[in-house]
């Protein structure tokens, strides 16, 4: 990873809502997290809809890198036509399944309204309700290997088991699946197993490399969100 090259295009994709952030990614780690964040945003802008930030903290987009309450971090907001969402950096969610599960995910889209603004103590935080997330990214500098896409298929099932069900629809055709972006590239039997997930009509984004698709979407404008959706197929997907 080009740390620096990484960094001049992300803070292309900020400069344009004209807002400082309290960090501009000094680490592998961070960069690769900021960049899901922005990328995310960015899916939804190059599908029509008007992004801007929300919930400044002294003037500053202050990212969420740790745990902590949402009402003293910033996030981004998209506006479609009929509906608003919210991009949160390590959200806290609740599990699908009613058993008192609570992930965090390194990126979240929820829907917009509901994330607190003030700030509450810690134990009485449960995190936003499953109902209201529409999707999420797990960022890893890793190696896409067998075991990564395993553990990646059951945080899926214990989220967003929906998209592990070939008979369920999408909530809205914007919302992209939940997605595994990597540093690395396919390792092993990665890409058979990743045939086999499509047979099976699981829906997720695998996707390495993902420090070039930041790079690749802050010099074209036309250059497409890597993210898959329900409306969308490989065949018009950029190469990796």
């Amino acid at each position: 990873m080009n740390l620096q090259v990484v960094q001049t295009s992300l803070a292309k994709f900020i400069r344009k809502h004209k807002v400082r952030f309290n960090l501009l990614a000094a680490k592998e780690t961070q960069a690769l997290e900021l960049g899901a964040l922005v990328l995310a945003t960015e899916h939804y802008a190059r599908r029509g809809y008007k992004s801007s930030v929300a919930n400044l903290q002294n003037g500053y987009f202050k990212v969420k890198l740790k745990h902590g309450h949402p009402a003293t971090f910033s996030w981004y907001e998209v506006s479609g036509q009929s509906r608003k969402l919210e991009v949160h950096a390590n959200l806290l969610v609740l599990g699908a399944h009613g058993d008192g599960g609570r992930y965090e995910v390194d990126v979240g889209v929820v829907e917009h309204g509901h994330t607190p603004t003030k700030a509450v103590r810690a134990k009485d935080w449960q995190g936003h309700p499953n109902a209201l997330l529409r999707t999420f990214v797990e960022a890893k500098k890793l190696e896409i290997y067998p075991m990564l896409l395993a553990q990646f298929t059951g945080i899926v099932h214990e989220i967003q088991p929906q998209f592990l069900n070939p008979s369920a629809t999408a909530s809205h055709d914007d919302d992209f699946f939940p997605a595994l972006v990597c540093l690395g590239t396919l390792r092993g039997t990665s890409k058979a197993i990743q045939t086999g997930h499509a047979i099976r009509g699981f829906r997720m984004n695998v996707i390495p490399a993902f420090d070039q698709q930041v790079t690749a979407m802050s010099r074209r404008l036309n250059h497409p969100s890597p993210f898959l959706t329900a409306t969308s197929n490989a065949a018009n997907q950029p190469p990796l």
